[in-house]
């Protein structure tokens, strides 16, 4: 049995799949122009992939460790993180990766080591959280099902900016559909908020 978690395209048009199995995790890229495919197993499980660079992708296991997959190979054990579990991974290509734990409900800038955690509001919803995604202007938008948290990345420590309250689950989805478009949901909560963004009501 094999469970599809993410699917990943890559610039040169080759497709990268991270998955499940019975006996664990699963890595496998679709090379376009050779018409072959390179993959490696993980007895972990897998949480989450994302583009490293040009080459190879972070891979997220359910445990503290952060992997590396390039070239068919993948290596589990490429960053201990420290924290319980990492769920959802993202890479901004300037060597940081944010590290959404729902364990430990915080958020997690990292780069060669740990350059700020941050708390995130609404622990009792934690385990709903879906998407994150940065901004390429510095922005975190953080989504729990029932709010979209909207947090500024001051390099060396974090802001939580003004929150917006949603109605429900399926409101979420309906207006961002599975896949997240950065520009529109940044618009809207530009625009459902109120005012500029970068004026902070807490902090880190």
């Amino acid at each position: 049995m094999y469970r599809l978690i993410k699917q990943l395209n890559k610039f040169n048009g080759n497709i990268c799949f991270a998955g499940e199995t019975n006996y664990g995790g699963i890595v496998f890229e679709c090379d376009r122009d050779s018409k072959t495919i390179d993959y490696d197993t993980s007895t972990k499980n897998i949480s989450d992939i994302c583009l490293e660079d040009g080459t190879s992708y972070l891979v997220a296991f359910s445990d503290s460790y952060i992997g590396q997959y390039s070239g068919g190979s993948l290596d589990e054990t490429y960053v201990d993180t420290g924290i319980n579990s990492v769920d959802k991974i993202v890479n901004d290509y300037q060597g940081n990766v944010y590290i959404l734990s729902k364990t430990n409900n915080q958020l997690i800038k990292y780069n060669s080591s740990i350059i700020w955690t941050i708390s995130l509001p609404d622990y009792d919803l934690r385990q709903y959280s879906q998407i994150l995604f940065r901004e390429s202007d510095g922005f975190i938008i953080y989504y729990n099902n029932t709010n979209i948290h909207v947090i500024r990345d001051d390099v060396s420590r974090a802001v939580i900016l003004n929150s917006l309250s949603v109605s429900g689950n399926g409101y979420i989805k309906s207006v961002i559909g599975s896949e997240f478009i950065p520009s529109y949901t940044y618009a809207r909560v530009r625009q459902v908020m109120g005012g500029e963004l970068g004026q902070s009501s807490s902090s880190s």
